[in-house]
């Protein structure tokens, strides 16, 4: 992809991780805690640039490469040893490639989820109409389910939990881009982020 997917931008020069913390803070999260690998300087400097009046934080995680596991494990022991936080009745997590899942949809989420009783997930399909849906992040989850994401390790994330009985998804509207490869990335900027033509 030629740089972390965090720091790739834009059509308009703003970066993924600045457009998820944006997301995230429009569709009613406060704080964002971002965790972040190899590059957390260079991430704190873009957000610094492009979102310093939003409630961002980065957390530094030096064992990023363990998996995406593990990332959520070190994001939710910290917010669990947080005591400014000991009020918060559930969190959304979210990854920087899946741009299309804006503040309307991190609202949406929020505004399904009962207070933050209920897991709430994104869902998707790849491709045609007819297609498998896919249930994934962004997502949201109580704050009973905080202990055991502090246990995730591997690429797992917080899959299992998302596949249980009772866990309401919110499908995501627009034209849904998954940034993973350079192509992917071209298309999603060349339409920036809307639906490419028929």
């Amino acid at each position: 992809m030629g740089a972390p997917k965090a720091l790739l931008h834009d059509a308009a020069g703003r970066t993924l991780v600045t457009r998820a913390v944006r997301a995230l803070a429009d569709g009613g999260c406060n704080p964002v805690l971002v965790v972040a690998g190899e590059e957390a300087e260079a991430i704190g400097r873009a957000l610094r640039e492009q979102a310093p009046a939003l409630p961002w934080r980065v957390l530094p995680h030096a064992g990023w490469r363990g998996g995406m596991g593990t990332s959520i494990a070190a994001g939710m022991t910290a917010l669990l040893h947080d005591d400014a936080l000991h009020a918060v009745a559930a969190l959304v997590i979210a990854a920087v490639d899946m741009p299309a899942a804006g503040a309307p949809h991190v609202a949406a989420l929020v505004a399904a989820s009962d207070g933050g009783r209920r897991r709430v997930a994104s869902a998707w399909r790849e491709g045609a109409e007819d297609a498998e849906v896919i249930i994934g992040v962004p997502a949201l989850l109580p704050r009973g389910d905080w202990p055991q994401l502090a246990q995730l390790t591997g690429e797992t994330g917080a899959r299992t939990l998302l596949r249980e009985d009772g866990v309401i998804s919110v499908f995501i509207r627009e034209y849904h881009y998954d940034l993973d490869t350079p192509d992917a990335l071209a298309r999603w900027r060349a339409h920036n982020g809307n639906a490419p033509p028929e």
